[in-house]
């Protein structure tokens, strides 16, 4: 183990000590492919996964695009949480490695996600399609419409008693590192 204490060559030893938890959206599930895919489709637009900056990227865009409020929101919520389309998008680059080790190291690490408790069986449907050895309970989605996501995600990383947690958002991991003593692991393309 090193100087550091929290730097280890036996990941082992590192998550025996180590609580971790993952975010679901760019973290798990690389959503962000599929969305950018159906934007271009959509709109005709050129855009790349990292152009996605705000959560309501996909409502903003179809405003631009003439779409009125409520067609607006439609697009936004079949491109982020339609199962047909959700089932599209593959586990992000790298996860399944990472997962299988979790899974075969008895570890079995909580999905924390502001997604909205509306949107529940159609993430709980993509994860035990695609993410072997799943549990329902490792699923923690967001249940009170009145918290915003990242203080909701900031909560459970306590509730859970996580010392780890992988995001991919900087404004939720900065509020995630304010209000809560988890290392964050912050993924960027």
């Amino acid at each position: 183990e090193s100087k550091l204490g929290f730097i280890t060559k036996q990941p082992e030893v590192y998550f025996s000590k180590n609580k971790i938890g993952l975010d679901f959206d760019g973290v798990t599930s690389d959503t962000y492919e599929v969305v950018t895919d159906g934007l271009k489709n959509i709109f005709n637009i050129e855009i790349i996964p990292t152009d996605i900056r705000e959560w309501h990227y996909v409502r903003d865009v179809a405003r631009t695009r003439g779409f009125g409020e409520s067609d607006a929101e439609k697009a936004e919520q079949y491109l982020w949480y339609d199962i047909n389309y959700l089932n599209t998008a593959k586990p992000k680059e790298g996860l399944l490695d990472i997962w299988n080790w979790f899974v075969n190291h008895g570890i079995f690490p909580p999905i924390v996600t502001s997604r909205m408790s509306k949107y529940r069986a159609s993430t709980l449907e993509w994860c035990f399609e695609k993410l072997p050895g799943f549990k329902e309970s490792q699923l923690v989605i967001q249940t009170n419409s009145e918290m915003p996501g990242d203080i909701f995600k900031a909560f459970m990383i306590n509730k859970l008693g996580l010392n780890v947690f992988i995001e991919d958002w900087p404004g939720q991991a900065k509020n995630i590192l304010d209000y809560t003593d988890a290392q964050v692991i912050l993924l960027s393309n």
